[in-house]
């Protein structure tokens, strides 16, 4: 029988670090989309109230970090699924 894969415990520490080095970049590249996607959306006369970004705090992203078992996220995007929170772009309609 194959043995199952330990789980690394779950160090908020390291994850502390790597939030706070890549919650700039996040933060610069929302300000750069933010006009693109309002052009965007008025190009193609679509409706909208705002063109929005937000950063989640570090506990609340930690904490949907650790429920999911996401410890390694900043290195493996593909293990995030759908779940953007922490750099997420809206747009309100």
């Amino acid at each position: 029988m194959p043995k199952a894969k330990s789980k690394k415990p779950f160090d908020k520490e390291s994850l502390r670090k790597q939030y706070e080095e890549a919650c700039p970049k996040y933060e610069k590249l929302a300000k750069a989309l933010k006009p693109v996607l309002e052009k965007l959306l008025e190009d193609e006369e679509i409706d909208f109230l705002d063109v929005y970004f937000r950063i989640k705090k570090f506990d609340d992203f930690c904490e949907k970090a650790e429920g999911k078992g996401m410890q390694g996220l900043f290195q493996d995007w593909n293990r995030m699924e759908d779940d953007y929170a922490h750099r997420g772009i809206g747009v309100l309609g």
